[in-house]
């Protein structure tokens, strides 16, 4: 794959190797490009790109604080939780280096009417599903639009559950249990 820079990948650079930079609808137009199917250029703002996001707005500690304690069979909790991150999530300045990157690449793509996508890595594949839990915008024009449909970083697919509450806690023991024997 080759790289505009961390945060920008072209649809025409891309493949289905590349599903953990891309997730799977940013992968999935290269696939049609290589044997030739007209597919609109476009770009994929990438997960590493998510990530730097998550770790500026320190996300992480933020949501281990809020599930580590939680009640995970009272759904009204978990509805709370959910919106707590959500709102952290969408409520945070996108680090400039990325927005800068963002409106470049739009700016290469002669501005006009774009689709914006937001897309798991883990989506699509062969023993996951993620229907209907990501976000697409149509018709989006002009830098600030397009930044602004990109923030939502796909938020719409956060919902705190009791499994994930369970896997949380595993990871963080476990990660804690890691941390503990280097000691």
């Amino acid at each position: 794959m080759k790289k505009e820079s961390g945060n920008i990948v072209w649809f025409k650079d891309v493949s289905r190797s590349d599903i953990n930079t891309a997730g799977g609808k940013g992968a999935n137009p290269g696939e049609r490009i290589r044997p030739g199917a007209s597919v609109p250029q476009g770009f994929i703002v990438t997960s590493a790109a998510y990530s730097e996001f998550l770790n500026k707005i320190k996300i992480v500690n933020f949501i281990k604080k809020l599930l580590i304690k939680l009640d995970s069979n009272d759904s009204k909790v978990l509805q709370n939780a959910s919106h707590k991150i959500k709102e952290k999530i969408t409520q945070a300045k996108m680090p400039e280096v990325i927005s800068e990157e963002i409106k470049h690449a739009y700016r290469k793509m002669d501005g006009g009417l774009v689709a914006i996508r937001s897309s798991a890595t883990a989506e699509d594949l062969t023993d996951a599903s993620f229907a209907g839990q990501q976000r697409t915008f149509l018709n989006i024009q002009g830098e600030d639009n397009v930044l602004k449909a990109v923030r939502g970083w796909g938020i719409t697919s956060i919902s705190v559950t009791p499994d994930m509450i369970d896997k949380t806690r595993e990871i963080i023991v476990s990660a804690e249990e890691k941390l503990a024997l280097k000691r």
